[in-house]
């Protein structure tokens, strides 16, 4: 923001977006996504279980 669009008070914006999607065209060149298998899954479950 330049200097003469500022306010004397302070900044006059407080947002951010954040665009975080994979590109489609590009998908393959990012890593796997992580994922727990299912017996972990099941083994938590049954541990935290009430």
């Amino acid at each position: 923001m330049p200097p003469e669009e500022r306010s004397p008070r302070g900044y006059t914006s407080d947002r951010v977006l954040i665009d975080a999607c994979r590109p489609y065209k590009w998908l393959e060149q990012f890593p796997a996504v992580n994922a727990f298998t299912k017996e972990f899954k099941d083994e938590v479950e049954r541990k935290w279980k009430i």
